[in-house]
């Protein structure tokens, strides 16, 4: 009987260890604010279901180096104000815990350490989104700067100048599903996602880009949406396609293109929406979709210089064509036969 008590006391003793242990683990809140604005040369204050963090805190905060947005077991948003990468040493050491989406906009990297160094410091655990955004990253990018970030599910990483990306940069992010990258990317490495096995949505309008390396999408066996609007790609063949045969939709509006080769899209078998507007487009060759017989959704508008007409049957023989919006001056310049043996609602906007 007395083993039974004792061995009871002990499991006791450790019950409440682990109680404590959880307590020690909430997230962040009210009295760890309070204590904020006492112990440290920030100032925390509560703001609807946020607590705002200004560091270091001034007379009426205005302009400080960081300016922190908590909502505690959501997201967390960093906001630097000409913040140099040696000055992240100001934040103050927190335990905020779980957090789905961490948000770090005009930031620096932090020197040629890891991005995690920072998330760590704030005890932030376990994000499944990081947002990247900067408007000078100061130093080359290095795939460093992503050690300890592998359970990542979606990236975001932007810059306002142009940025060298090297070839392994993402080699440690197996999980991601959806990737953004604008980084004002003007080289796009052959093997950057060879180990995105798991990746659904790749995100690369709005960089430099003027070619695709053949093949570059090819190891991604989940990928459905490619945007690759507001680039420079004016010479597209079917080989910047290569490997891509689940991707579903496409966006290339915008790239100043202004003709297509015929079987540009002949391996994007299972394409069933895509954006070809705001190009320079003076003519699109007969069977340009032929080998798309999924396709649900064009979209041809706003073309940069006149297009008086398109070619007999191209939409010819689209079973699941069910909205077609052209940048034709009026319906007299569409060929009889554009649509022959497609179905579906159609609509024509002059």
């Amino acid at each position: 009987m007395s083993r039974l008590r004792a061995g009871g006391k002990v499991l006791l003793v450790v019950l409440l260890q682990v109680l404590q242990w959880q307590a020690g683990e909430t997230a962040f809140g009210r009295d760890e604010c309070n204590e904020l604005s006492v112990s440290s040369p920030c100032q925390c204050a509560p703001s609807m279901a946020e607590y705002e963090i200004y560091c270091p805190a001034n007379a009426y905060n205005v302009f400080p180096k960081f300016r922190l947005a908590i909502r505690p077991n959501s997201n967390v948003q960093i906001e630097c104000n000409l913040t140099d990468a040696n000055e992240y040493k100001q934040l103050p050491p927190l335990r905020i815990g779980e957090i789905e989406r961490v948000q770090i906009q005009r930031c620096p990297l932090p020197g040629h350490t890891p991005i995690a160094g920072i998330l760590e410091h704030l005890g932030i655990r376990s994000p499944k989104m990081l947002i990247f955004e900067s408007d000078n990253l100061g130093v080359n990018i290095t795939r460093r700067h992503l050690d300890r970030l592998q359970n990542l599910k979606r990236l975001r990483f932007t810059s306002r100048r142009f940025t060298y990306i090297p070839a392994d940069f993402l080699a440690d992010l197996r999980n991601l599903s959806w990737l953004d990258l604008r980084a004002n990317i003007v080289e796009l490495p052959a093997h950057l996602f060879d180990n995105l096995e798991n990746l659904e949505s790749l995100e690369l309008g709005s960089n430099g880009l003027k070619h695709l390396p053949h093949g570059v999408f090819s190891r991604m066996p989940k990928l459905r949406h490619l945007n690759l609007w507001s680039n420079q790609l004016h010479n597209l063949t079917k080989h910047d396609f290569e490997g891509a045969s689940s991707v579903v939709d496409v966006d290339l509006h915008a790239n100043g293109i202004e003709q297509l080769p015929r079987d540009v899209f002949s391996l994007l078998t299972n394409l069933t929406e895509i954006n070809l507007s705001a190009n320079h487009f003076r003519s699109l060759p007969e069977g340009l979709f032929e080998h798309n017989k999924q396709l649900r959704q064009v979209r041809l508008l706003n073309n940069r210089v006149p297009l008086s007409t398109l070619p007999a049957r191209l939409f010819a023989n689209q079973p699941e064509l069910r909205v077609l919006l052209s940048a034709l001056r009026s319906s007299r310049h569409c060929p009889s036969d554009l649509l022959e043996q497609s179905s579906g609602d159609h609509e024509h906007s002059p």
